[in-house]
């Protein structure tokens, strides 16, 4: 009953909450899981595919060569935040037993994390990869002008 009361006194702060309440729930209900981002990456190789080799940006085929040489040698975490989730790259393959990947002390530290991070999952969509390949078919070095 005080909630109706208090909503109908003041019905901005009752649409902001229940906004940024029904944003949460979205993007929980949407955040995009460890297959979605090798689904998409997938899709970008074979865009990028389709492309000739001169006009091709070079970030984004450096890019997906690194995800997709980082994912064959088993390097690529996924680590679910409830709403959105990281794709970080990994010293080691999970099924590396050599020292430095089992010794506590040698383990990546939590202040350096974020470098690690490759991709950000929100809203089913991966931000990174999404943002590599906005002008995948445009190789900027084509257009230096040479004096």
């Amino acid at each position: 009953m005080d909630t109706v009361q208090e909503s109908s006194a003041k019905p901005r702060k009752a649409f902001i909450i229940t906004s940024g309440l029904g944003l949460l729930l979205a993007a929980m209900k949407m955040n995009p899981d460890e297959q979605s981002f090798y689904d998409r990456q997938l899709q970008c190789i074979t865009e990028l595919s389709m492309v000739g080799d001169p006009i091709r940006n070079p970030a984004a085929e450096n890019h997906l060569t690194y995800l997709t040489r980082c994912q064959n040698q088993g390097l690529l975490r996924k680590v679910d935040l409830l709403f959105f989730s990281l794709i970080w790259e990994a010293d080691y393959n999970n099924e590396c037993n050599i020292y430095p990947a089992q010794c506590k002390y040698l383990q990546p530290k939590y202040f350096t994390f974020y470098q690690r991070i490759v991709d950000v999952g929100l809203f089913g969509f991966w931000i990174n990869l999404k943002l590599k390949m906005r002008d995948f078919d445009v190789n900027p070095e084509e257009w230096n002008e040479q004096t």
